[in-house]
């Protein structure tokens, strides 16, 4: 989330401070904005895989919980359907 938001910004405001240049940098305002996205959102990514034994093996629950969403609800009612 905050990674699209930044993006957001800062193509913005790069876009618009390049108006003030000649018209031939006018794309430039979004194409740094799109490196520090994607410099932003490799930091994120590194420091996820840094903690990714920790998300895959201790993040888990002890015992099965039973899923309860529309999902769940719309392939069992299917599923009976196809039984009878």
């Amino acid at each position: 989330e905050f990674c699209c938001v930044m993006f957001a910004i800062t193509t913005t405001a790069f876009s618009y401070g390049s108006t003030y240049l000649p018209s031939k940098y006018y794309g430039f305002g979004f194409a740094l904005g799109s490196i520090i996205y994607l410099i932003m959102a490799v930091i994120r990514l590194m420091k996820y895989t840094k903690r990714l034994p920790y998300y895959i093996l201790s993040k888990q629950p002890l015992l099965l919980e039973p899923k309860k969403g529309l999902g769940t609800k719309l392939y069992l009612r299917f599923f009976n359907q196809m039984e009878n």
